[in-house]
């Protein structure tokens, strides 16, 4: 009983927000007219915010630490996720600690755990709003992607431009990020928020570069990173590093969002008390679409790594927007048939006809004949 009584309706003032993703994830269909993604999932329920809706970035911060704690505390008696999906997220406007979020997600990544998170819905004003409440631009893009959805993934896509090695300090540029939006059933745009993102410094005046246009001057010294950058402003000259460029400048936003999933959904998990059966919309209600097909993929093959789920996510989904990955609908709508077939594919126990060997590799063809190579011919998976 979602409030401890056998009253299937939310206490008043009670935050569902959480039931609602679990519905979207693990829904059974008890219900008899909808069911989750992945109905077999085992979730686990870790809150990150008061029974109101309130939290910050310290209490997300601190419910992914807890699983760290935990696994660190009682070592394999505990069970480690294989997925975390967050529909929170902090926005520019409060200045988050972009730094932090990265360092504490790439834990993520080193115990193999991919993180789906929400992005945001900030996409009609990328350009309104204060950087401190008063001023214009509360959603400036490149910082229109909330956090941590605007945190690298584990695989680079083909479109991206790489960041230089001498640019950033840490020691990696991929962590264990899907970042993203949503789309309605007719595969339209949802108002979710704008790509790309940047991991530079900012220190002083942020110029809206088409314009030229001053668009604040905030300090927010902690990104740290430098490896994916946006503004002319505070890019380094590369000479030293890889010669003279044109223009003595190295610009590779990072491409945001990876994909988009589904949003304006009814579960039976989000009732209302006057309609019943309600719909629940935004980046929000995408992510555990994501992290239930992710689910899905580790149950055709547990073996699978972190860069392949989030390259098998974003290859195989539904192009959307402009040809490749795009700063609107990143690689496009997620398939959640075509990534499992792939996933089968790749432990090389596909059983569809379109899985085939060709000059010693094993591939999958879609119908829209986009080739994936599984295998190299040595047998070797990729």
């Amino acid at each position: 009983m979602l409030d401890d009584d056998n009253n299937p309706i939310f206490n008043s003032g009670s935050e569902v927000h959480g039931t609602y993703c679990a519905g979207i994830i693990a829904g059974d269909g008890t219900g008899g007219r909808f069911t989750g993604v992945a109905p077999d999932a085992k979730l686990m329920f870790i809150r990150a915010d008061d029974e109101i809706g309130g939290g910050d970035d310290v209490s997300m911060m601190a419910a992914i630490q807890w699983i760290y704690d935990m696994k660190e505390r009682w070592q394999s008696a505990f069970q480690m996720p294989k997925v975390i999906s967050m529909s929170m997220s902090s926005k520019f406007s409060h200045q988050p600690p972009y730094a932090e979020w990265r360092k504490l997600l790439k834990i993520n990544y080193d115990l193999g755990i991919t993180h789906c998170n929400s992005i945001g819905n900030q996409g009609l004003k990328p350009y309104s709003g204060g950087c401190n409440g008063e001023q214009a631009y509360d959603y400036p893009i490149p910082y229109n992607i909330a956090t941590p959805g605007n945190v690298p993934s584990a695989w680079l896509h083909y479109d991206q431009v790489p960041p230089l090695d001498c640019f950033y300090t840490y020691d990696t540029h991929i962590n264990s990020v899907i970042g993203v939006g949503c789309v309605g059933k007719m595969d339209d745009w949802g108002s979710s928020s704008l790509g790309p993102a940047a991991w530079e410094d900012i220190n002083g005046e942020l110029y809206q570069p088409q314009s030229g246009e001053i668009i604040y001057e905030c300090q927010q010294d902690q990104f740290l990173y430098g490896d994916y950058r946006y503004n002319r402003q505070y890019i380094w000259n590369i000479s030293a590093c890889y010669g003279e460029d044109p223009d003595g400048y190295y610009l590779n936003p990072l491409i945001k969002p990876d994909v988009m999933a589904p949003h304006g959904v009814t579960t039976l998990t989000l009732y209302s008390q006057y309609t019943g059966l309600d719909a629940f919309t935004g980046s929000s209600a995408a992510t555990p679409h994501v992290a239930g097909t992710v689910g899905l993929m580790l149950s055709a093959n547990p073996n699978l790594t972190m860069e392949q789920i989030s390259k098998i996510i974003q290859t195989t989904a539904k192009e959307l927007g402009e040809p490749g990955k795009d700063n609107k609908y990143g690689a496009g709508r997620i398939d959640a048939y075509k990534a499992v077939l792939l996933a089968l594919a790749y432990a090389n126990k596909s059983t569809v006809s379109n899985a085939t060997w060709h000059n010693g590799a094993r591939h999958v063809i879609w119908n829209d004949l986009l080739t994936h190579e599984v295998f190299t011919s040595g047998g070797e998976i990729i």
